[in-house]
């Protein structure tokens, strides 16, 4: 026996906030653009909704974390940043590269009295 109406409906409404759910912040995740320089995009929730600056510390902590599983840490090239509207979503766009991490400084001596 088929499942009545109101339970039908409120399944397909679940489905459909799930679904909203999971496109609200897409990311093309980190694409090689050659040997050393890597793209990374993400868009935010729909137009209108969330803060622009949320979707650009997302994309710089996955830049980060990408590096640093290498060892290495993230320099930026160039960063595109598009604020949300009530009409278009934040997008970011940021093209880095993995270097080499700086060295610690050596630590310096306390003066001797």
């Amino acid at each position: 026996m088929p499942a009545p109406f109101h339970t039908r409906l409120r399944l397909a409404a679940l489905v459909g906030a799930a679904t909203l759910a999971l496109a609200a912040c897409l990311s093309t995740g980190v694409v090689p653009l050659d040997a050393d320089t890597y793209q990374l995009s993400k868009r935010g929730p729909q137009p209108g909704l969330g803060r622009g600056t949320d979707v650009k510390s997302d994309v710089e902590r996955d830049a980060v974390s990408f590096c640093g599983l290498r060892g290495l840490r993230a320099e930026t090239i160039e960063m595109t940043f598009t604020e949300p509207t009530w009409a278009t979503p934040t997008h970011v766009t940021l093209r880095f590269r993995c270097v080499t991490a700086a060295p610690a400084p050596a630590p310096t001596a306390a003066p001797s009295n």
